[in-house]
């Protein structure tokens, strides 16, 4: 019963209708909209997690799982089973390895859910998700001058500051950065515009205040139209391409595994 709130059966909204009851379930008994305890029984008893104290999305997903362990009579072996795996719509493989590098976070309902279905904690993963959370997150700040100082050990080595994009610099993915930082110029303080043209980047200069666009001719010869204009939209600040709508970019990338510059493995990363 964890069915998406735009599901629909024979024309039936029933996934509004099963939201609309938990939100009726969270109101204190005997306040008005709380949900009738019989009510509440009748739901309990077609499924116990109907309404847990988790995220239903997460109850989504383990009904997944679950019909994966069953269609295999249970014999599934979860430390095997690829990230990329994909069933019934939903990231499995990478839902079942974040649930085994996050198990002491899970709720102890939640881990004999798991358990019941021979999905366990992996102490590795554990271990290493801990050790990646306790790193001290690095500021928009520090990350320019990090990529200010690749970018200037390029220069001082190749003579010029034409990074190709797949170009990695001591560690560094130092062209999508120089993209990046291209895509938001206009976010970028006066001193850094001027440290990026320090080094050589064309595009970093200055523009004449008030610039317009150059303006073309109609077919007929008739005066002059204003240059068309691509309308801005907004995008992570580590997205590697260009600020427009239509345009090639890594947002949705970094909305489903994270930024780059906080991710140090797949594995579990925003899950």
């Amino acid at each position: 019963m964890a069915a998406p709130a735009r599901a629909s059966v024979g024309g039936y909204a029933i996934g509004t209708w099963l939201a609309e009851l938990r939100a009726a379930a969270q109101v204190p008994a005997g306040e008005q909209g709380a949900l009738a305890a019989e009510r509440r029984a009748a739901l309990e008893e077609i499924d116990p997690w109907w309404c847990p104290v988790w995220p239903v999305t997460w109850q989504r997903t383990y009904a997944t799982a679950r019909l994966w362990w069953l269609d295999t009579d249970g014999l599934v072996n979860w430390t095997r089973l690829p990230a990329d795996t994909v069933f019934e719509g939903e990231q499995l493989g990478r839902w079942v390895q974040a649930q085994r590098a996050g198990w002491p976070g899970l709720e102890a309902d939640q881990r004999d859910l798991l358990t019941a279905i021979g999905i366990e904690a992996d102490p590795e993963l554990v271990a290493a998700k801990a050790a990646a959370e306790a790193k001290p997150k690095t500021s928009r700040a520090d990350r320019f001058q990090q990529g200010l100082g690749a970018l200037a050990a390029f220069v001082e080595r190749e003579g010029h500051a034409r990074v190709p994009r797949s170009h990695r610099e001591d560690g560094t993915a130092l062209g999508a950065w120089v993209n990046n930082q291209k895509a938001r110029r206009d976010k970028l303080t006066g001193e850094q515009r001027r440290q990026l043209a320090a080094l050589g980047v064309e595009w970093a200069g200055v523009s004449p205040t008030g610039a317009q666009p150059v303006a073309s001719r109609s077919a007929g010869g008739g005066p002059a139209r204003p240059a068309p204009t691509r309308r801005r939209r907004e995008h992570h600040d580590e997205c590697d391409g260009e600020l427009y709508e239509g345009g090639t970019c890594t947002c949705d990338l970094i909305a489903e595994l994270g930024a780059p510059s906080d991710r140090e493995d797949p594995y579990w990363d925003n899950m």
